[in-house]
């Protein structure tokens, strides 16, 4: 088994950026799995297609949407995961990761973004870092409050 395996973790709801990304990597013995409103793996394809990532020499690297990488899966054959789109909940990220760093894991798990300076997902990492420290217990009830407000600001500065 191939160490070090990546996985690239792709907007849920971009289904070009996807399909682009599948093609591509097709070429160069890439396996994709994907949960889609139009078409969704049932649970024997998903098996088959998470064992020959697990499995397989030849297939590098995972590609999926962070909704089909969020429920029942266990990814230990991998240990670095790219995402590529932050999302308003930072706990949608951590439980695709946590994918990875389960039971029965080897590596260290590496974890990158891809975040562009001054952009939108530039301030919705920011978001993220607020909502993190609020559910932490930093925040007190009025801060939250503006918190809230100053987020929409924040991202249409």
């Amino acid at each position: 088994m191939m160490n070090h395996r990546p996985i690239l973790v792709l907007p849920p709801t971009d289904v070009q950026v996807i399909d682009c990304k599948q093609s591509e990597a097709e070429r160069d013995f890439y396996e994709a799995l994907f949960k889609r409103s139009k078409v969704q793996f049932d649970q024997k394809n998903r098996e088959y297609v998470l064992k020959e990532f697990s499995d397989s020499k030849e297939k590098m690297v995972l590609l999926m949407s962070l909704k089909a990488g969020g429920v029942s899966l266990n990814l230990t054959a991998a240990s670095n995961v790219f995402l590529m789109d932050p999302r308003w909940n930072p706990a949608v990220e951590e439980q695709a990761i946590m994918r990875i760093h389960r039971i029965g894991q080897k590596r260290v798990v590496h974890v990158r973004r891809f975040i562009v300076k001054d952009t939108v997902e530039e301030r919705m990492q920011e978001v993220q870092a607020r909502k993190e420290r609020m559910i932490a217990g930093a925040l007190t009830d009025g801060e939250v409050r503006s918190v809230r407000i100053e987020e929409l600001k924040m991202l249409f500065r």
